[in-house]
């Protein structure tokens, strides 16, 4: 079924594209994969997610630094989440070079109630704005600042505060030109960098009941994007509480800038 949505110039904006990003090794997840393409209402195509540990430091040097964007990010970056970040960037690029209107995407370790997800992409299709990016996690730990539309168990709202982790999400062509002109180097995790959209410059917006879960526990964890370690966790906690109060101020004393 095709979802539209209308522009700020009254435009027709398709949902018809979904891509699931997958890292080609990841055997135990494949029946995950195909379960997605199978249960999702719109079709859907396999992206290769980038292997950050199969990548040499030159190459990680050359999208990552330190002290990029304030406030600083406590902890060097893993890997994993630097293969997390350019998996996303590579399907933001394949949304900018079809020009696909906008795009669902999902990660591999989603999961899918069809006619829920079906009635929650109509709902967006209905408020989506070119410029907009909207998040579908599992649990919703995101402040609302403005609801826009309620159907059935599914609210859309406007965030006042982001929450983390990029499961799903519904991504226009204006968010994937902004974020891939905003993240040629990074320095904190893609869902991280997402907190800050006055950096950004897309307007933020979720999904409460949208018919997307998570599975990754039953799959063995997450594979490309994995938590930091750190030597002293009671440090790293102190330094993690640190940075959301850092964030949280400023999500705070930017609210509003989502309403363009």
């Amino acid at each position: 079924m095709e979802h539209f949505a209308i522009a700020r110039d009254g435009a027709p904006r398709p949902v018809v594209q979904g891509f699931v990003i997958h890292l080609p090794g990841a055997q135990k997840r494949k029946a995950q994969v195909a379960s997605i393409v199978s249960d999702c209402p719109v079709p859907v195509e396999v992206i290769d997610a980038v292997d950050g540990r199969a990548m040499e430091q030159p190459a990680v040097d050359a999208v990552t630094g330190q002290r990029l964007f304030t406030p600083t990010y406590p902890f060097a970056l893993t890997r994993g989440e630097v293969g997390c970040f350019l998996s996303h960037r590579k399907v933001w690029q394949e949304i900018v070079d079809r020009a696909l209107p906008s795009a669902l995407v999902l990660e591999d370790d989603a999961a899918v109630q069809t006619d829920l997800l079906e009635r929650t992409l109509a709902l967006i299709a209905d408020h989506l704005a070119d410029g907009d990016y909207v998040r579908l996690p599992a649990k919703v730990r995101d402040r609302e600042r403005m609801v826009v539309a309620v159907a059935g168990k599914t609210k859309l709202f406007v965030n006042s505060r982001v929450g983390l982790t990029t499961l799903a999400q519904v991504v226009t062509l204006g968010a994937a030109r902004r974020l891939l002109e905003a993240t040629g180097r990074f320095d904190r995790p893609v869902d991280t960098f997402l907190q800050m959209p006055w950096l950004t410059r897309v307007r933020m917006l979720t999904a409460s009941g949208s018919g997307i879960s998570e599975v990754s526990a039953r799959l063995g964890g997450s594979i490309i994007q994995k938590p930091s370690a750190g030597r002293l966790p009671v440090r790293r906690e102190v330094l993690r509480f640190n940075y959301r109060r850092k964030i949280g101020a400023l999500q705070d004393s930017h609210d509003g800038i989502q309403d363009g």
